[in-house]
């Protein structure tokens, strides 16, 4: 699959597969991080990140354009690799 609906492009022909969407996050005490990036090849838009490490495997994030309380909370759960259909 193609980074198609990114605003840049140049980009638009780059693969998701392996692409890192999650960049800049900074600890802002034990298991909560801030201050992150959020890209989503979904809508090609950039969002401000911050979370919560749960476990190993489970991060809890809130993703927002201007402030956290117009936002949306996400469990983003880790995917052994070579587990599921689809997978690159």
């Amino acid at each position: 699959m193609l980074d198609r609906k990114n605003p840049e492009p140049s980009l638009r022909k780059r693969e998701l597969c392996g692409l890192t969407i999650i960049t800049g996050l900074k600890a802002l005490g034990d298991n909560h991080w801030g201050d992150g990036r959020f890209y989503n090849p979904d809508d090609g838009k950039i969002y401000n990140v911050a979370g919560e490490l749960v476990s190993d495997d489970l991060i809890v994030v809130r993703l927002f354009e201007t402030t956290p309380v117009l936002g949306l909370t996400k469990t983003l759960e880790r995917v052994p690799h070579g587990t599921t259909d689809g997978w690159c």
